[in-house]
């Protein structure tokens, strides 16, 4: 099925987000260095080794500290939701450093006993993104399409992916592989089917308690580790079993951490390095990507996450990146290590592609290919019987007008007889076409019976070899014998071997003997065969001769 591809080279949407300034900066003295534009594209960092100078950073759109989780919904996610319905991959990622405000952003503020309608404004992306998607399931529902929505929650702890939805806790080093179909994929993570808004929300709620998160100096809810969660919305037309299949990657990045800052030793120390170490990896694949080296080797193996994220880095996913960023004059060196990194990555291009598929099974999609060979043959023999009627139309007006041609009616009259010939000759050729298929599968039994003929002769001659050699020797040794008794004795051992030799070729052509049986019978079926042919069967090219001439030669 054909579908209308968008341009080439779709960019990734990256959105600057920063948070207020919290208690940590506050306890250092830190001032706000970073001035926003009305064009609400465009911030200016005011750097402390250049007080009169700022350096510029443009993003497809910066939010403040006083935005709101729906205003960053709704420009960087929305527009991939509804792209998911298309059957479009797509990806939503938070980056910064550690307590920048991506898991804030992606996941919102826990429940509280605040009022509804606050928690409501406190949601982040993936709770809105799940909404959104069973709002648009109900809005679109008909008769015919078929829903079904899956999800599959991870988390890359110490660079092994562990399964945030198994309930045995054992899944924590699952590995990841590529297939046609599915493209990059999890093997063996945990993917259950949900059927409304709440209980996969529930179900995310459950796996995001499972997450490694621990206190450091910077953040006392640091995340240890890069999440992903992945739903799968698969919508199937019961008219023509087309499945479209949109996937959606959510992803909350671990902070980049400085170790002098967040106090980390120990466990914590080396899960920093974990963390940066794949955060480094995802920086320079964004750099190779972005350098428009050709033919650049691209190191997605690098790191789990990079190859996770392999389709929405270069691929054929549609991607929006947020980069979460502090204020403060206390973090600036790691705000601008993360506005420069959102700036690389504006300049990767995607080709997100419609993933439709065939969701019926092999007998029902050969019915469908029968079906739309019969519906376009039946349009071909209804324009060829309006051309013939119009053209027996026209000759009707000519014989009125100039009479009838003597050769002309009698070749005309010789077609129309031959005419009603056809439907007879088609239905001949159709039953010529099942005997041949019978046959051939006959043909195809009895060749594996040649090819064990064939085996059990093999051995047999190269079997007989050896007894022969030892005849030769039996009688070589009567020759050189003096001795009447020891040529008699000779002579003996020869006569057994022989007849030895003699017994086991008898036994091979009890053996064949069914081999001959069948070549007569197939022959007899090629002969009957034949009367089916008429004028489509070529004797030169008789598949049952070739046949019999073979089984004949064995």
């Amino acid at each position: 099925m054909t579908k209308k591809e968008p341009k080439k080279g779709t960019g990734i949407q990256v959105f600057a987000r920063f948070r207020p300034q919290n208690s940590v900066e506050d306890k250092q003295k830190g001032q706000g260095v970073v001035s926003f534009d009305a064009d609400g594209k465009t911030i200016a960092i005011a750097t402390p080794e250049k007080k009169n100078e700022s350096q510029i950073y443009t993003f497809d759109k910066v939010f403040g500290q006083q935005s709101t989780q729906d205003e960053v919904y709704n420009s960087a996610a929305r527009p991939l939701i509804e792209d998911l319905f298309s059957g479009y991959y797509a990806t939503v990622f938070a980056y910064g450093q550690t307590g920048g405000g991506k898991t804030y952003t992606m996941e919102g503020k826990p429940r509280t006993k605040k009022s509804t309608t606050e928690a409501e404004d406190l949601r982040g992306i993936i709770p809105r993104a799940v909404e959104h998607i069973f709002d648009r399931i109900e809005s679109k529902s008909d008769e015919r399409t078929e829903y079904t929505v899956t999800v599959t929650y991870v988390e890359i702890y110490m660079e092994k992916i562990r399964d945030l939805l198994d309930e045995t806790n054992a899944k924590n080093n699952l590995g990841i592989r590529v297939d046609l179909q599915r493209g990059v994929y999890i093997d063996g993570a945990t993917e259950i089917v949900v059927n409304s808004d709440l209980e996969l929300l529930k179900i995310l709620e459950t796996g995001s308690h499972k997450r490694h998160v621990s206190g450091t100096s910077m953040n006392v809810e640091s995340s240890r580790s890069h999440a992903i969660c992945m739903i799968s919305l698969a919508a199937k037309n019961t008219s023509d079993l087309t499945v479209k299949t949109g996937k959606l990657f959510l992803v909350d990045l671990a902070g980049s951490e400085m170790v002098r800052k967040t106090g980390a030793t120990d466990q914590r120390l080396q899960e920093a390095k974990q963390i940066n170490k794949s955060l480094t990896s995802l920086g320079i694949v964004i750099k190779t990507l972005t350098e428009r080296k050709r033919n650049a080797h691209v190191p997605y193996r690098d790191s789990k996450l990079t190859r996770i994220l392999q389709d929405s880095l270069g691929g054929t996913s549609r991607a929006s990146l947020i980069i979460a960023c502090s204020p403060s004059s206390f973090n600036v060196a790691e705000t601008i290590s993360t506005l420069r990194f959102g700036t690389r990555a504006k300049f990767i291009k995607n080709k997100p592609r419609v993933h439709v598929g065939y969701g019926g099974t092999e007998a029902d999609e050969l019915l469908r290919k029968r079906d739309a060979e019969i519906s376009r043959l039946r349009q071909q023999i209804a324009a060829l019987t309006d051309a013939a009627d119009a053209a027996a139309r026209e000759n009707q007006t000519y014989k009125s007008l100039y009479g009838e041609l003597p050769e002309e009616a009698e070749d005309l009259a010789r077609e129309a007889s031959e005419r009603p010939k056809l439907p007879q000759q088609f239905q001949k050729a159709l039953e010529y076409c099942s005997i041949l298929e019978a046959e051939v599968f006959a043909i195809s039994n009895e060749a594996k019976l040649v090819r064990h003929a064939t085996d059990e002769v093999r051995a047999h001659i190269v079997s007989q070899r050896d007894v022969f050699g030892e005849a030769r020797y039996a009688l070589s040794r009567a020759a050189r014998s003096g001795e009447e008794g020891a040529r008699q004795a000779a002579a003996g051992e020869a006569d057994e071997i022989l007849a030895m030799a003699r017994w086991r070729s008898e036994e091979v052509l009890k053996s064949l003997r069914p081999l001959a049986r069948a070549a007569f019978a197939i022959e007899a079926a090629a002969a009957e065969t034949k009367s089916f042919g008429g004028r489509y069967h070529n004797p030169e090219n008789d598949p049952f001769r070739q046949h019999q001439q073979v089984v004949q030669a064995v």
